[in-house]
């Protein structure tokens, strides 16, 4: 039988980490979280974008990654909706048809 002297010698050595061994469920379950972390980190990284498509209109610039008829749509699009805004808000004294190019 160890002495009381033995007995408080190990009570107060430093506790080494781990306290205990981690179960095979808990260590699944780290996995699990890093794996669903790493995929948020993935997803939401800025990455750098290049555009495929330069398409020039009479009022605007678009670079797009779209096919090239989506392009054109979207410029058709927005020809359309630059019109009607002009000549809505075209009797206002500070509306300057001439401007440069909007990106």
């Amino acid at each position: 039988m160890p002495s009381p002297d033995e007995t408080v010698e190990n009570a107060t050595a430093p506790k080494r980490w781990p306290r205990r061994r981690w179960k095979a469920r808990e260590i699944r379950m780290a996995v699990y979280l890093l794996v669903v972390a790493g995929i948020a980190i993935l997803k939401f990284l800025p990455r750098p974008w290049h555009a495929s498509t330069k398409l020039e209109t009479s009022h605007h610039i678009i670079y797009s990654t779209a096919t090239p008829q989506q392009t054109r749509d979207t410029a058709n699009t927005l020809e359309l909706l630059y019109n009607a805004y002009s000549n809505r808000i075209g009797t206002i004294p500070q509306f300057r048809r001439e401007h440069s190019r909007l990106n």
